[in-house]
């Protein structure tokens, strides 16, 4: 009897792992397998990424190269998967790649990157709680002023750039949105942010000086 419990619980198991592995394989697939439309020419890489996120709410994230990118992208489908919009991007633009990270497209350099970016976006914070309706520039605020990340600033010797402008909620706003995040690293609470709120991109950046550091959504 106890034998046959083990198998009934082994296979108990197995099922929900397979469920589990298919629900997030239909969750991968379906942002992009999304077919959407651009038509862009000599576009910006930045403007690309934007009309992406705000157009067809595609959560991105962007970590930018130490270089600007100075190349110009011409894209024109009307019938394009996200997936081969994505490889197209870095196929005219091979300074950046792609990958799907927590649900949310991530592009980081190939070559001229921030250590320090790289490792500002590993930092762990344990706790970061955020409540519905908080603006884009104190979830920025609460972010940089978390311990670890604050820790991570003062002994790079970075400043957490703190810019304030005028903007205006979105139809998507999600008021109703708690944020409650614990030991995340900074990469995973941006992806979070981005899948989760009205903000679908979020973009880290160093000064030209390596001086500053910025979080933008």
């Amino acid at each position: 009897m106890k034998n046959v419990r083990k198998s009934v619980s082994a296979i108990l198991l197995v099922l929900v792992l397979i469920m589990s592995s298919s629900a997030y394989s239909q969750d991968k697939n379906d942002i992009l397998d999304r077919k959407i439309a651009l038509d862009f020419a000599s576009a910006d890489f930045i403007t690309v990424l934007d009309t992406l996120a705000l157009k067809e709410r595609l959560p991105i994230g962007l970590e930018r190269s130490s270089k600007p990118s100075v190349v110009k992208l011409d894209i024109h489908a009307a019938d394009m998967t996200v997936r081969e919009t994505l490889n197209v991007i870095t196929e005219q633009d091979p300074n950046y790649q792609w990958r799907l990270c927590d649900g949310v497209i991530n592009f980081s350099p190939v070559k001229d990157r921030s250590v320090i970016l790289q490792n500002f976006l590993k930092t762990n914070v344990s706790d970061f709680s955020q409540r519905a309706g908080t603006s884009r520039f104190k979830l920025r605020d609460a972010l940089f002023n978390a311990p670890e990340v604050s820790d991570f600033l003062k002994s790079n010797y970075v400043e957490g750039l703190k810019e304030y402008y005028a903007y205006k909620q979105s139809d998507y706003s999600a008021d109703s949105l708690d944020l409650e995040l614990k030991n995340k690293d900074v990469r995973s609470i941006l992806n979070t942010i981005a899948k989760n709120t009205e903000f679908r991109i979020w973009v880290v950046e160093l000064s030209q000086d390596g001086k500053k550091l910025l979080v933008t959504f």
